[in-house]
């Protein structure tokens, strides 16, 4: 017999979209990993181990992560849409609105990585009960 006072506790293992190639473009939790870069395929083997070992775990991918503004990452995308740190952002992997950033294009950057990922994280969003912020709104922040 369980506790009614007990907290329930559940692990939430945060992964990327880097771990789909972008062929095809739309993907959901369903979909299984084909990542192409060593950083996908890193994602990709702690997505297994995470399921393997904690089967009960909500296996959360994002486009970007992004939370309130503390993280490197995210205090250097805020940078250069404010047009105070140099650099780009590619404006042929979509994921955010390219007339806020400097363009730039991965292609011609010559790294690898999918071009175009449009992840639906809908069924996520409903399992983990936390609203998901998109890029649209973390870009309004500031």
């Amino acid at each position: 017999m369980s506790d009614p006072g007990a907290i329930l506790t559940r692990l939430v293992h945060v992964s990327r979209d880097a771990v789909f190639s972008g062929s095809p473009a739309l993907y959901d939790e369903t979909c299984l990993p084909d990542p192409v870069t060593p950083y996908g395929a890193a994602k990709a083997a702690a997505e297994t181990a995470v399921r393997l070992l904690a089967p009960a775990a909500a296996v959360v991918r994002t486009s970007l992560i992004i939370g309130h503004g503390g993280s490197e990452h995210e205090r250097l995308i805020h940078a250069l849409a404010a047009g105070t740190h140099d650099g780009v952002l590619f404006t042929d992997d979509i994921r955010l609105d390219p007339g806020r950033l400097a363009a730039g294009r991965r292609a011609d950057a010559r790294m690898p990585g999918a071009l175009d990922v449009r992840l639906d994280s809908s069924a996520t969003q409903a399992r983990v009960g936390t609203r998901l912020r998109g890029a649209r709104e973390f870009l309004q922040v500031r």
